[in-house]
């Protein structure tokens, strides 16, 4: 959940009061006869992760707990840890206040990643990251109720629709590793997901119909367009499509995709990926060349830029055969 509120308080040593940036209609509570009514209107505050007791992890209390939840003991997300640590925490936890002190009542994992990355700040000299909290009032049947409606009752996104979003963040940021801290999935799944939203769109229908599965289209994204098609057509048994079953149909009539000429979008990722570390340097000296355009002084790139403007300048004293007069030129000759 994003907030308008451009003055976040991350970072303040104390926890900031009264900055209300979400607000709920009151509502009313019964009150007997002769008492004025209550309102109760949720303003999020600010805290650090280390005041918000977690039932269970922080006190001795089990199951006969009502805010006890056996999450409490899954292993620690290193994803969400990082998202922390880059965009904060989005979604405000609910807490319910006893003696003085905020009790988790949702948002455990987050509390958790929070703790982890307010420690590698504080270790780092950065700003520590605060967690946004709304109280919960009620008995303890109606907070344990919030406790399992808040994880139970969700609409996740489905694979396509997060291939979909994950494409268009690519596009507008430019940068892999972004979009995988955004979507706290490693960047293997990220390029997954970018093939699904690059398949053909009778591919995305099938998936939305629940005709194939997502990782079945995955497998049939890498086909060109017109096999995705077919493939899909050769399949169709009344049967949702397997992973396996596409897998086996890529192998026997299927040729991987051909990619696309080098762009300048695409070599900018390129040269901040693990594959490019692994070229040698004159391999790596292609790339940044089509990145920024400049050759590197003294290399061949170099003496072919200044040949070639030599060539260009006196086209009759360089008359050359092209490729198209000697005949076949494989594509493997050019150095990318």
């Amino acid at each position: 959940m994003s907030n308008d509120n451009p003055t976040l308080p991350w970072g303040e040593d104390e926890p900031v009061e009264g900055i209300k940036i979400a607000e709920v209609v009151p509502r009313t509570f019964p009150v007997a006869p002769g008492q004025k009514e209550k309102k109760a209107s949720k303003e999020v505050t600010y805290r650090s992760p280390r005041e918000l007791i977690i039932v269970g992890l922080d006190t001795d209390d089990g199951k006969e707990n009502a805010l006890f939840d056996e999450r409490i003991f899954l292993e620690e997300n290193e994803s969400l840890v990082r998202n922390i640590m880059v965009y904060g925490i989005q979604q405000p936890v609910l807490c319910r206040e006893e003696a003085g002190q905020l009790h988790v009542v949702d948002g455990r994992q987050r509390v958790r990643a929070a703790r982890v990355a307010a420690r590698r700040q504080d270790s780092a000299g950065e700003f520590a990251v605060k967690v946004p909290v709304i109280i919960a009032r009620g008995d303890d049947s109606r907070v344990h109720g919030i406790m399992i409606s808040s994880n139970e009752i969700r609409e996740p996104d489905e694979i396509l629709g997060k291939a979909l979003k994950a494409a268009r963040m690519l596009d507008l940021v430019g940068d892999m590793a972004e979009v995988s801290i955004a979507f706290g999935r490693s960047e293997q799944t990220i390029r997954n997901w970018l093939s699904l939203a690059e398949a053909d769109s009778e591919v995305h229908n099938s998936v939305r119909e629940g005709e194939i599965s997502a990782s079945a289209a995955i497998e049939l994204s890498n086909l060109p367009r017109e096999e995705q098609v077919s493939a899909l057509q050769d399949l169709s048994s009344g049967k949702q499509t397997t992973t396996t079953q596409a897998k086996k149909h890529k192998a026997k009539t299927g040729k991987r995709k051909t990619q696309p000429g080098v762009k300048r979008m695409w070599a900018k990722k390129a040269v901040k990926s693990k594959t490019f570390k692994s070229l040698n340097k004159e391999q790596q000296e292609v790339l940044e060349w089509i990145v920024t355009g400049n050759p590197s002084s003294g290399s061949w790139m170099d003496d072919f830029v200044s040949d070639f403007g030599e060539e260009q300048a006196n086209p009759e004293e360089n008359d050359v055969e092209t490729p198209d007069e000697v005949g076949d030129t494989p594509a493997a000759t050019l150095p990318f």
